[in-house]
């Protein structure tokens, strides 16, 4: 299956060096219980297309509170295979709108 990246940006790191990498980020509004497994196989499927580092992380829209996916994997006798990812919770924000508009972090709005 071909994979085709959204987005591929040039960043500078804190040290000054720079370094390509791939950003991939999941938009989910509803509950799915095969987000995390997704998650996983788009960052390895990246990974492995592009050659890059790649940094994942999820944007949920769903209105349940303790839905919070952020890991997928597996450990079999002693080979670890998964990934770790930060997601944001859209309800956290909400109230706050005023001050995400004003925000400079491009990702407030």
């Amino acid at each position: 299956m071909r994979i085709r990246s959204d987005s591929l940006f040039r960043v500078r790191r804190l040290s000054g060096a720079r370094q390509l990498l791939l950003i991939h980020a999941e938009v989910q509004t509803t509950r799915d219980g095969k987000l995390a497994e997704r998650m996983f196989r788009y960052n390895y499927r990246s990974y492995d297309a592009q050659g890059l580092e790649v940094a994942s992380f999820a944007i949920l829209g769903d209105a349940s509170p303790d839905w919070r996916p952020g890991a997928f994997g597996w450990n079999l006798w002693g080979c670890r295979m998964g990934i770790d990812f930060p997601s944001v919770k859209l309800i956290d924000y909400l109230g706050r709108e005023e001050e995400l508009a004003a925000s400079r972090n491009p990702f407030a709005l």
